[in-house]
């Protein structure tokens, strides 16, 4: 169902988005409908898969491996949708908010994954708060030099882009 309503706001979107005209406020709100809907769409998509598939009887074993199998379901969904839409040459704000739903849906997947990670890692070592704050930092300062050196060159492609 989480699906069919992501198909029916990507179609009403452009439909409203002809009826509204222009405005702030209708822009506005369609804009937050937009993003409503697509939050939405994602939260139920990973409500069915905490009900369906981290509580399933087979796989109910190991539940962080039940997470990564969901997450690579919806890592699949999130690159087959991005491939179909590519494949059709589909334009527009139904596209955009497909796509928008499909990364958000791999990403809090992936988090999901990931926190549930840190939470084994933790109650392994005996330390519980002190060790989930340890890996925080840890994983901080693995990140963030590759991201601020990204980041850094992709903001002066910028402004080199908007100066010259």
């Amino acid at each position: 169902t989480s699906l069919g309503a992501l198909a029916l706001a990507a179609l009403a979107v452009p439909k409203l988005e002809r009826r509204v005209g222009h405005g702030y406020i209708k822009g506005r709100l369609l804009g937050i409908y937009s993003s409503f809907t697509c939050i939405l769409t994602v939260l139920a998509f990973l409500l069915f898969g905490q009900m369906h598939v981290y509580e399933h009887g087979r796989i109910n074993a190991s539940p962080l491996f039940a997470r990564i199998l969901f997450a690579d379901g919806c890592s699949v969904l999130a690159f087959g949708g991005i491939f179909l839409l590519t494949i059709c040459g589909a334009k527009g704000t139904s596209v955009v908010l497909v796509l928008r739903s499909l990364g958000l849906l791999a990403g809090f997947a992936w988090e999901e994954v990931f926190d549930a990670a840190v939470d084994v890692a933790a109650k392994g070592s005996g330390y519980g708060h002190v060790a989930e704050g340890t890996l925080a930092l840890v994983c901080v300062a693995a990140i963030l030099p590759s991201y601020l050196t990204f980041k850094k060159a992709a903001l002066q492609a910028e402004k080199d882009e908007l100066e010259g």
